[in-house]
């Protein structure tokens, strides 16, 4: 408590600064540098040119929501321009500037083109290889050679407890053999796996799908039924990550959406070696201390959601909220092929923290916390990542003491309370 007092006085002591949409956060955030300001933010959406970065002289800051107004900071770029065009779809010509993996479309992921369409997947004949790149045999017509030739067609393969994602080199029809852009992990290959292709002209033919030509900045959608692009709000997200904390103490957001980050792979592709370990959130932390996140919400997001990594302790995410974002998913836990995609609608996933009840121990490590499951109650191994809720696929429930009836039982607990109905808080620190 002794930690708190100064804070609290210094809050009592000077008048907050009022921000609106139309203001810069950036030259805000360095107007209050070293003031221990309280910085309140209108209602609106706040559209970031960058990723906003705090530092260790942006300590002891708060930014918090005006009473009752909704705050969005986004890191998305609206598209408008729409146009007919031959087969059912849709065009619009995107910035030069603008090049993006996901498309949000009145708050809905839209699906990027691919093969089979959601609800089905392709098969690998045998397995994987730990060739460097990695080949793929795959059965007679599902890949064509064409799609190497674009460069930028990629496998999404479900491994035994990983996702891997890669362009196609080439692919050879007569040995029904494909080399991908880049290595895999042995104990990752799984015999018989699900994958599809992803991002070609020729694999936009179901509705809610669409493609973008890199080249050209032509992006194609095909539309949902009775949908009318002209008239719905689409989002691409411009930026990979959009907020960072980079040393700052006691630092605290408050009531605040963060919305529309990207994610990116590299030329090599991206295979994981276990839950996406080395993918950055859309929030990041490193070296945070006695910060905070409350009543806040990180959404359409492409990678995690909040990431507290490496120096990060004494951090506190109170009532806050993940939905729509991609890593850590694990689709091998069963089969989700009537579900589509590997899984759920990443829409319907959402993630709160334990409340204080059934707050779980989760074992010490090199990076601290693990990472919550999304779509099913039973624990998983742990894992060494301090990343705190984001798509985050697995969580260690640690024994907890109950006292019934006079007598003492262990037993493993899940949280299954709503966030209305109780104050879920979560904190933990890295040794």
């Amino acid at each position: 408590m002794n930690y708190l007092l100064p804070v609290l006085l210094s809050l009592c002591l000077q008048d907050p600064v009022t921000v609106t949409p139309k203001d810069d956060l950036a030259k805000i955030r360095d107007s209050v540098r070293g003031k221990k300001a309280v910085v309140v933010l209108r209602g609106g959406t706040y559209v970031l040119p960058e990723t906003l970065v705090f530092k260790a002289e942006d300590s002891e800051t708060t930014w918090r929501a005006a009473p009752g107004e909704t705050v969005v900071l986004s890191g998305g770029r609206p598209i408008s321009g729409w146009k007919k065009a031959e087969g059912g779809l849709w065009t619009a010509q995107v910035p030069d500037e603008l090049r993006f993996n996901q498309l949000f479309i009145d708050g809905k992921r839209r699906t990027r083109a691919r093969t089979p369409n959601a609800g089905d997947f392709f098969r690998v004949d045998g397995q994987l290889t730990e060739d460097k790149p990695t080949k793929l045999k795959f059965k007679e017509g599902d890949l064509k050679a064409d799609w190497a030739a674009r460069g930028d067609v990629e496998v999404v393969a479900l491994q035994k407890w990983a996702e891997l994602r890669m362009p196609i080199v080439s692919v050879d029809a007569a040995t029904r053999t494909a080399v991908l852009s880049g290595d895999t992990y042995k104990w990752i290959i799984e015999s018989q796996a699900r994958y599809w292709v992803e991002n070609a002209p020729d694999l936009l033919d179901a509705p809610g799908e669409w493609y973008l030509d890199k080249k050209t900045g032509v992006l194609s959608y095909k539309p949902l039924d009775a949908e009318d692009p002209t008239k719905g709000v689409a989002i691409a997200p411009a930026l990979k990550q959009l907020v960072r904390i980079e040393g700052a103490k006691q630092l605290r957001f408050e009531g605040i959406t963060f919305s529309h980050a990207d994610w990116s792979i590299g030329p090599k592709g991206y295979s994981d070696t276990q839950a996406a370990i080395d993918y950055a959130g859309a929030v990041q932390a490193q070296g945070a201390v006695g910060c905070s996140f409350e009543n806040c919400v990180v959404s359409h997001v492409g990678g995690y959601g909040i990431d507290l990594s490496r120096g990060c302790k004494e951090n506190r995410i109170v009532r806050c909220e993940v939905t729509g974002h991609r890593r850590g998913r694990h689709p091998h836990r069963r089969d989700h092929a009537a579900e589509g995609r590997g899984g759920p609608d990443p829409e319907e996933r959402r993630q709160r923290l334990p409340c204080p009840r059934h707050r779980p121990r989760l074992p010490r490590g090199r990076r601290g916390l693990g990472r919550p499951q999304l779509e099913e109650p039973a624990p998983a191994q742990s894992h060494s990542r301090h990343v705190l809720f984001g798509v985050l696929d697995r969580l260690v429930l640690g024994l907890r003491t109950q006292r019934r009836a006079g007598k003492t039982s262990s037993s493993r607990t899940w949280c299954t309370t709503s966030a209305a109905a109780c104050s879920p808080t979560w904190a933990g620190s890295t040794p």
